[in-house]
């Protein structure tokens, strides 16, 4: 012991006498386990030697971590008197805040990013001021992007390959060919499609009972009826599309609990044009529908019924003789006799001809018209903003630069992109003008200076890019550019109403759709999903969607009112349908549309008792208070607790007799190696034990018992939801442990600032960024921790801009 205190007091040389005591506190209370001959955990007090440095910064956060979180020393250790480790705490806080005070330098610069998939659809569906890319799949060649801890624009992890590269070649020149298009102008015509048009398929029928021969219902999910007489569309353009529908039997005469389409729903049409869905809500009423949209040469068209539902009886799979007429005999007389003429058949025969008895949620078409296509404009629009209505050898320079300019989001120099204007010159004289140029734009659009963010752009340019990809996902728009080129951005009054401006925006839907997929992992949903033949309802009803966007919906609420941060822990509402109500035990929603929902008995509201969360952090038949610790660790508090030690050699103790998952836990953790990491995680999850693996409520476990037709389960032991935190607080359910977590405002809140920086920056802060975000958790606590305040707040700090 004595031979480690010279160290300590090397610490303090420079404090006023009485701070020398933490170092005592210290080898009294951590030597005995954390020393050159045992260093428990890979970690030893000489690690600390010679005060913070950036080599040793990471393992005194390490000791901040564990004297706050009380999961030091063990619990069989004695106790460190609650004045002495709050001595020890302000100690070894200054120590870290005098090094960053002092390392300004050592913050990390952010790195630069490529695009993501998603921010690059969006970057060129703004810069070319259009509303989609195309319906002929244009970026299909691209990769999707990998996750990590929830994020898919990890500047590490987008990296550059020549795959990309040809990929990124062929993507520009396809959507280029989508709206440049060749010098003579299509002729528009007119099509008129009558029912007996359509191919004929089993998922259509053509004259249900008392319906007359004039019509065509579409009848199955996830099956488009094509036409036979139009293959694909003959030209690019705008087209505009006729149909003569209605929904008929929304109120149809089964029960809902077979067929599972809500009645109190619309019966939707989709129109699927090539790559690209259009959903038509349809009136019980005969009714004329008009979609125009812009439509890719070569693209098919089809029509068909959308809907989560008519996937509840038998296996899952859409059927209607099988089960339902021997359920309401009432309702099909005539379909036993018919029966009898084809005594062999087999269920998928059978389909083939009973459809015309069906009277479930159909769309029915009485005819479509197509005309087209046509331009407002000729050459259309998008074409001449991008070359001109003539272009020429003249306007080669000027056309290439100020489209450069937009692309690269900075100011572009003409030297800059000599080689490609020099090459657009070159290639004008071996093909058309027009494909010069485009090949031209091409080059831009594959060039390092479009696909990076974060590279050769002055702090203006670069601030502009960051608040345009963290909140829209997308460029920055003119305003953006021009505060930039003005250098006003450096106002903190003009970045709060530009941030407060843009998330009125409705391209801030990306935002609401994709950080809150980063903050809470959601990207693992579905990654161990519920086991189908216990809960087929969750699959059937695809229960995913509709729990990711619960989240989303809570978050875009939260932007909305300008909400506290802490809502998302203390609600005691959420948004919900029919469908969540039916796992959250709710009788009284109708309908898809989610709509906020108070919550009257504690057990839900905010973040901790959504259906997403409590299902990505379970198995597929049973939950993991594991899980679950880890995932509210990582992603409310920002910690990320260890894995095992790889050379950790563990005994696994005999399970097969355990009642339930504490039991078996506690025979895992009579080992001392496990107990020490458990009792830092597993206190955290064991207060979501009463939520199943769908995020059910349940007061009992229940046994699985594996089947010849599949596994089944009864109800087992009563569900203790009870454990111990660190410091010694205790709770025995769900409702005690949401007071606990309201208690931890502090350490949320710098959660969630760490993880929207992340988002902002593409690389995770690094600890020298602690002190600001201390401060920014201090100014956010001050305006009651208002969500947008605190993004604000971040955009402000000079480490974002």
């Amino acid at each position: 012991m004595l031979r480690l205190l010279p160290f300590f007091l090397s610490l303090a040389i420079g404090l006023h006498a009485e701070a020398i005591r933490p170092s005592s506190l210290f080898i009294k209370n951590c030597q005995e386990c954390h020393n050159p001959k045992k260093s428990k955990g890979k970690f030893s007090l000489s690690d600390l030697s010679g005060g913070v440095k950036a080599k040793n910064i990471d393992k005194w956060h390490d000791v901040l971590d564990q004297l706050e979180s009380h999961e030091m020393p063990p619990e069989d250790q004695a106790p460190i008197a609650p004045q002495n480790r709050k001595l020890m705490l302000s100690w070894v806080k200054s120590k870290i805040a005098q090094y960053n005070a002092s390392t300004p330098s050592q913050v990390k610069k952010p790195l630069t990013k490529r695009l993501t998939l998603e921010e690059y659809q969006h970057t060129l569906r703004d810069l070319l001021g259009v509303e989609h890319l195309g319906t002929n799949s244009p970026s299909q060649e691209l990769l999707e992007d990998a996750y990590e801890d929830g994020f898919n624009n990890n500047a590490k992890n987008l990296s550059m390959s020549s795959y990309h590269m040809n990929a990124y070649l062929n993507t520009a020149r396809k959507i280029l060919d989508n709206f440049i298009l060749d010098d003579q102008k299509p002729e528009s015509k007119k099509y008129d499609f009558k029912p007996h048009y359509f191919k004929k398929v089993r998922w259509t029928t053509k004259g249900s009972p008392g319906n007359g021969k004039d019509h065509l219902d579409l009848i199955a999910p996830s099956h488009h009826q094509s036409i036979a007489r139009f293959p694909e569309f003959p030209e690019t353009g705008y087209y505009k599309i006729t149909i003569d529908a209605q929904a008929i039997d929304r109120n149809y005469p089964y029960k809902e609990e077979h067929i599972g389409v809500h009645k109190s729903d619309p019966i939707k049409m989709s129109i699927k044009i090539g790559s690209k869905n259009f959903i038509q809500p349809l009136q019980d009423k005969r009714k004329t529908y008009t979609l125009n949209t812009w439509v890719s040469k070569g693209s098919d068209l089809g029509f068909g019924l959308d809907t989560d539902g008519l996937k509840m009886v038998l296996n899952g799979n859409f059927k209607f003789y099988g089960s339902l007429p021997k359920r309401y005999p009432e309702i099909h007389p005539g379909i036993k006799a018919e029966a009898k003429k084809y005594p062999n058949e087999t269920t998928a025969k059978s389909n083939s001809w009973s459809w015309k008895y069906w009277r479930g949620p159909r769309v029915r078409i009485f005819g479509v018209k197509l005309e087209g296509p046509y331009y407002k404009s000729w050459p259309p629009e998008v074409e001449a903003k991008l070359i001109g209505a003539k272009p020429s050898t003249q306007n080669i320079k000027t056309t290439l630069l100020e489209f450069a300019q937009k692309a690269y989001r900075r100011e572009v120099s003409s030297k800059e992109i000599l080689p490609i204007i020099n090459y657009t010159h070159s290639l004008a004289k071996k093909t058309s003008m027009k494909e010069a140029i485009k090949e031209g734009l091409t080059l831009i659009l594959s060039s390092s200076s479009f696909l990076y963010i974060n590279q050769k752009s002055s702090p203006q340019y670069s601030l502009a890019s960051k608040l345009s990809y963290a909140l829209w996902s997308s460029t920055p728009d003119t305003l953006l550019m021009q505060l930039a080129k003005q250098n006003k951005l450096n106002s903190n009054a003009n970045l709060d109403k530009l941030v407060r401006l843009m998330l009125k925006s409705p391209k801030s839907q990306a935002f609401i759709d994709n950080f809150p997929n980063a903050w809470f992992e959601l990207n693992m949903l579905g990654f161990m999903p519920p086991d189908p033949d216990l809960y087929h309802y969750f699959h059937r009803k695809d229960l995913m969607i509709d729990m990711k966007n619960e989240v989303k919906t809570f978050f875009a609420h939260a932007l909305k009112e300008n909400l506290s941060l802490m809502d998302f822990i203390k609600a005691d509402y959420s948004f919900i349908n029919e469908d969540l109500a039916k796992i959250y035990g709710i009788t009284n929603i109708k309908g898809s549309m989610l709509r906020k929902y108070h919550f009257k008995d504690g057990r839900r509201g905010g973040i901790l008792g959504m259906g997403a969360i409590l299902s990505l952090s379970s198995d597929t038949q049973v939950t993991s208070p594991i899980h679950r610790g880890v995932w509210l660790k990582e992603n409310l508090f920002g910690s990320h607790p260890s894995p095992p030690p790889p050379e950790l050699m563990i005994e696994e103790p005999d399970i097969r007799n355990s009642k339930n998952i504490r039991e078996a836990l506690a025979k895992h953790t009579s080992q001392a190696d496990c107990r020490s990491c458990h009792a830092k995680i597993d206190p955290w999850g064991w207060a979501f034990e009463n939520f199943g693996p769908a995020g059910e409520w349940r007061d009992h476990y229940v046994k699985i018992n594996q089947g010849r037709k599949g596994p089944t389960s009864k109800k087992a032991d009563i569900v203790d939801a009870s454990s111990q935190l660190a410091d010694g607080r205790k709770y025995e359910d769900i409702h005690d442990f949401k007071k606990i977590m309201a208690s931890q405002d502090r350490k949320i809140v710098a959660c969630f600032i760490r993880k929207l920086i992340t988002y902002i920056n593409g690389q995770e802060p690094g600890y020298e960024m602690d002190t600001e975000i201390d401060r920014i958790v201090t100014l956010s606590r001050q305006q009651n921790y208002k969500i947008i305040n605190t993004m604000i707040a971040v955009f402000q700090s000079p480490y974002i801009r």
